[in-house]
């Protein structure tokens, strides 16, 4: 089955950190990335934009070795996108 449903909301985004943080006794992952939620059908584009936001995630490494650093991220872009899309869920639960 095949139905194809009209866009109503588009996201967008960026990274904005992406680094490793490392001190004495610890190596962190560390992420942030911004969001932006637009209107797909709102022609004026000063009011397309109906929701932003910056989220920020930190990851203790289990080891100092990079595989360590790539599971310490990904756990990290994983909190990142439950926040996201329950964030989103929420506000357009209230905006609709």
């Amino acid at each position: 089955m095949d139905r194809k449903l009209p866009v109503t909301h588009i996201i967008e985004g960026a990274v904005d950190e992406f680094f490793e943080y490392d001190d004495d006794r610890t190596w962190q992952a560390m992420l942030s990335v911004s969001i932006t939620l637009l209107k797909a059908s709102e022609p004026d584009i000063s009011q397309r934009v109906i929701f932003q936001k910056r989220y920020r995630s930190q990851k203790p490494c289990r080891y100092k070795n990079p595989q360590a650093l790539a599971e310490a991220m990904s756990e990290a872009m994983s909190e990142l996108s439950h926040m996201i899309a329950n964030d989103i869920y929420r506000f357009l639960a209230a905006y609709s």
